[in-house]
């Protein structure tokens, strides 16, 4: 595994919910790329803090059970948040 958490590229595309970012938009991406978004740590935005499951994005196992692969990667799926 070759870390590369800290991640800046361009938004290829865009869910039908997302209001925050647009297709060729510069973005960065910090280490946490997924929490569960619903307990006390997410609700207050300390999403690192997760009390249920908090993503990096390295080596971290995401909610359909694949691996994050860092920085490094080819591409990378995120939440808006």
């Amino acid at each position: 595994m070759v870390p590369g958490h800290e991640i800046v590229g361009i938004v290829t595309a865009v869910g039908s919910n997302v209001s925050s970012f647009q297709k060729g938009e510069r973005v960065g991406v910090g280490c946490i790329v997924g929490s569960c978004r619903d307990c006390e740590y997410c609700d207050d935005g300390k999403e690192n803090y997760c009390a249920n499951r908090a993503v990096t994005t390295y080596n971290g196992v995401d909610v359909d059970g694949t691996v994050t692969q860092g920085g490094y990667s080819s591409y990378i799926v995120v939440h808006q948040r």
